[in-house]
């Protein structure tokens, strides 16, 4: 575990000094360090990688060294025994180019780990951004429901006083108390919402049981989404570049022609050298010299395999030699030659159509992007002015309720709406900046690449050395 994650997961227990608040970017490097599906990918990269070592071994000599004791017991004839060390190799030099097929294979199955890894990385990002966001939203909504409670106050400690005086209805006076109770009750599920969330959130950065991260606070209403000044053209370019599924789908491509060569090259024969060197004899350590050289050809025909092998022996320090040839004929011993072609060719079929369809959407997913951003400002524009008016009503209905030009229901109506423009726009910010995030994410981008949104953080993050907002 890193020092920051390490430092994000310590409990505070001085009381007397305010909780060192996490920020969205130690939030994510903490979900990054911890959650167990990122710990395994990166393992199955490093398989990968080792299974590129695997297959590159392919390509050199297979040596074994042997050794053999022997002993013949005879009766009424001498005994008699043999021992004998020997170093056997053989060395593949030509097999259609089947080994190094095999060898670009394992490099790519590399590569697709990797982009696996690259995108559960985003994803993992963006799943804690989305809950980070949802979390400044839910306090949004808790400081615009404790806005609303101060007003409410302020009538029913009013209408308190006027009930004592019987200067106001009894109706009208339990119309307040009511609405009173219904905001603070409101405020206290509100309330309640979160700290579940809070739960959940420190459950999604599998931090340690009983942990609640305090988040660094970001006021939403000075955030600011701007329209992306980037050419068509341009991000195009960044999504081919980038884009998770369509490198994903290359690779793809790329692996099943390799697999497809592979199967379409098994006609070929597999041509090895072969040698052997040694000394035999009846003691130890035995002295009379062994050695040979030769050749195997396996040939596959058509279902069929057929072997041959010519070796040449020398043994008794040259004072024996001798050439043997010999050869195996297997019939029909693979009756499903065809299928693993016929697998191929369709999963190469598969993996370009899947690249063509990606290649085609990106510039739809671009289009739709850059019109749903013009209009989700344009919204966004219109709400806050919603707002604005709201406001500026809701104090005229105030002051008409003040001094008896309009009803309690009246204003109370006239202040629910406001409360509801509030958390529209509230909302509507969130919505923004999460949709941001998803087409950078989308098109491969790391998080925040395009500059689109500025994010006031009310407290500045930690200090290097500090924790990162955990508390008891």
């Amino acid at each position: 575990m890193s020092p920051l994650v390490q430092l994000g997961v310590t409990v505070l227990f001085l009381q007397t000094s305010p909780a060192p608040q996490m920020s969205l970017r130690e939030a994510e490097i903490i979900a990054e360090e911890n959650h167990p599906e990122l710990r395994a990918l990166r393992q199955e990269r490093a398989i990968a990688n080792e299974n590129i070592k695997v297959k590159f071994r392919d390509f050199f000599p297979s040596v074994s060294l042997s050794y053999r004791q022997s002993r013949t017991v005879a009766q009424r004839e001498f005994d008699n025994g043999s021992q004998s060390i020997q170093l056997n190799i053989s060395q593949p030099i030509y097999d259609g180019g089947r080994t190094s097929l095999a060898h670009e294979v394992a490099k790519l199955d590399a590569s697709i780990s990797t982009e696996k890894y690259k995108k559960a990385r985003n994803d993992l990002k963006l799943r804690v951004r989305t809950a980070f966001f949802a979390l400044q939203q839910q306090k949004g909504q808790m400081d615009l429901a404790r806005l609303s409670i101060k007003s409410t106050d302020l009538l029913y400690k009013r209408a308190v006083i006027e009930r004592r005086q019987d200067a106001i209805a009894l109706i009208d006076f339990r119309e307040i108390e009511n609405e009173h109770k219904r905001r603070q009750f409101a405020l206290e599920k509100q309330e309640a919402a979160y700290r579940s969330s809070i739960a959940d959130f420190a459950h999604t950065l599998h931090l340690p049981p009983g942990s609640e991260p305090a988040l660094v606070a970001i006021d939403l209403t000075r955030t600011v989404i701007r329209d992306s000044n980037r050419l068509p053209d341009e991000l195009k370019v960044l999504a081919e570049e980038n884009s998770p599924e369509l490198r994903q789908a290359r690779l793809d491509v790329y692996r099943s022609r390799k697999e497809y060569l592979i199967t379409s090259h098994d006609y070929l024969p597999s041509v090895s050298l072969t040698g052997h060197y040694g000394r035999t004899g009846e003691e130890w350590p035995p002295r009379s010299l062994d050695w040979g050289v030769g050749i195997n050809v396996t040939i596959p025909l058509q279902g069929s395999t057929l072997r041959t092998d010519a070796q040449y022996n020398s043994t008794k320090a040259d004072t024996q030699r001798g050439l043997s040839e010999g050869g195996e004929f297997d019939f029909y011993n693979n009756p499903g030659y065809r299928a693993a072609g016929m697998r191929n060719e369709l999963q190469l079929f598969r993996a370009r159509a899947n690249r063509e369809d990606l290649r085609r959407n990106i510039d739809l997913r671009i289009d739709k992007f850059a019109r749903e951003t013009r209009e989700r400002n344009n919204e966004l524009s219109l709400l806050a002015e919603k707002v604005s008016i709201s406001e500026l009503r809701n104090t005229v209905e105030y002051r008409k309720y003040i001094s008896g030009q309009t009803a309690l229901h009246d204003y109370l109506e006239e202040e629910i709406k406001l409360q509801q423009a509030r958390a529209d726009l509230l909302e509507k910010r969130v919505e923004s900046i999460l949709a941001v995030g998803q087409f950078e994410a989308d098109i491969g981008l790391e998080l925040d690449y395009l500059g689109l949104i500025d994010l006031p953080e009310n407290n500045p993050a930690p200090a290097p050395g500090q924790s990162a907002g955990i508390t008891p």
